[in-house]
């Protein structure tokens, strides 16, 4: 009899606490109060404000495992390039300094007759099948955060990568047997072994 009435007494004393702190008093009307609610600034206790619609989406941007960061593919594409070409990114003072002499590498080599040379870098970085060339990710380089033909090249191989990987994650779904839920021996639900 003790032990029920200590743990009757121990929900008690949590209720009664629970009461106190949820009963403090402020000097705000309740319109005061539901206003701030609706605005999602409510100060009462247990009350937290949910995120935005523009909170959400970046959040999901910075933390989803989907996400793919074209700009910092883009930017190591850039650095690639440049080492092809014999340059470290390191070496100069500035980005700008960095794309103003792989372009300059780059006309040169054209002017030179070095296409084949040209082609070869192309092949190794895989410009040819992303379907641009060396110029163009050397004149990207001048302003990485432009949509260019880069940019556009990359989201387009990226989209349609995500877009094989979530067909193939659905034929595998779709090849497994259906599975159903039926309740253990202690009454929780999980797979039911057939």
């Amino acid at each position: 009899m003790s032990a029920i009435s200590g743990v009757n007494s121990a929900a008690l004393l949590i209720l009664q606490q629970t009461n106190s702190t949820s009963s403090i008093k402020d000097d705000k009307s309740a319109s005061d109060n539901l206003v701030a609610v609706a605005n999602g600034v409510g100060e009462k206790i247990g009350m937290s404000a949910q995120p935005g619609q523009a909170q959400s989406r970046i959040s999901e941007a910075m933390f989803s495992v989907d996400n793919v960061n074209i700009n910092k593919m883009k930017l190591e594409l850039i650095e690639r390039a440049g080492q092809k070409l014999g340059f470290d990114k390191s070496d100069f003072d500035s980005e700008a300094d960095f794309a103003r002499q792989m372009r300059k590498q780059v006309i040169t080599m054209h002017a030179s007759g070095a296409d084949q040379k040209i082609a070869e870098i192309e092949k190794e970085l895989g410009l040819d099948k992303l379907g641009i060339s060396l110029l163009d990710v050397v004149s990207s380089a001048r302003n990485p955060d432009l949509d260019d033909a880069v940019t556009q090249a990359l989201k387009e191989r990226e989209g349609a990568k995500n877009k094989e990987e979530a067909e193939k994650a659905e034929k595998e779904r779709d090849a497994l047997p259906p599975s159903s839920l039926a309740p253990d021996e202690i009454g929780l639900y999980g797979a039911a072994n057939n």
